[in-house]
Parts: structure tokens; sequence; C-alpha cells
């Protein structure tokens, strides 16, 4: 599951591939994997189901969590020298229940 943005003009584009809304977690997971993970998941689901799949099915990449409202964790892709999984589990250990998407 994708969402596609294309900004440009005759000397200039840009096309970013980003997750719709609620969808962010998805970056944590090989490509191959991520349309059928969106059809059982759904938008924000709980952190720890996102946790339980797989190991397998898991891309290793760095970002951060972000709580972006209370209870909702949104996974910031980036190059912050920082293990996106070991974040997750962390947030996922001192707020279990929360979700994650945002």
């Amino acid at each position: 599951m994708s969402h596609f943005d294309h900004i440009g003009c005759r000397g200039l584009r840009k096309i970013s591939h980003n997750p719709p809304e609620g969808y962010s977690y998805l970056v944590l997971f090989v490509p191959a994997r991520q349309n059928v993970l969106s059809a059982i998941l759904g938008p924000n689901p709980l952190l720890q189901v996102v946790i339980d799949i797989d190991p397998t099915d898991r891309l290793e990449i760095e970002g951060f969590v972000w709580e972006k409202e209370e209870g909702l964790l949104k996974l910031i892709e980036g190059d912050v020298q920082m293990d996106a999984w070991a974040r997750v589990i962390v947030w996922n250990d001192r707020r279990p229940g929360v979700r994650i998407g945002g």
C-alpha cells in the first residue's frame, strides 16, 4: 500500500513515496509483505501486534517513534543512527496498549 505525491514542473520534479495516514508502520517490513500486512492489520494497529509479526519480514531501518497524539505513535524513518525496531520495542515496553500508524 502506497501513497504517491508528484510535485513538479518542467525543470524540477519531486516524487515521494509515503504510506497513507495510519500506515507508517509498514516501512518496518520488507516491501514484498507490506500489502499483505496492511490488509491484515489495517490502520493504526496495536504496537504489540506489529511486534508479533514474523521477524523474518522485518527490515533493518533507522528511525524514531513519535507520539502523534495520546496513545497513537508514528514511525519516522530517517538517517538518525537509531534502530527503529529497538525504539518500537522500548515504546511497547513502556506503554502497553499503544497503537502505531499515525
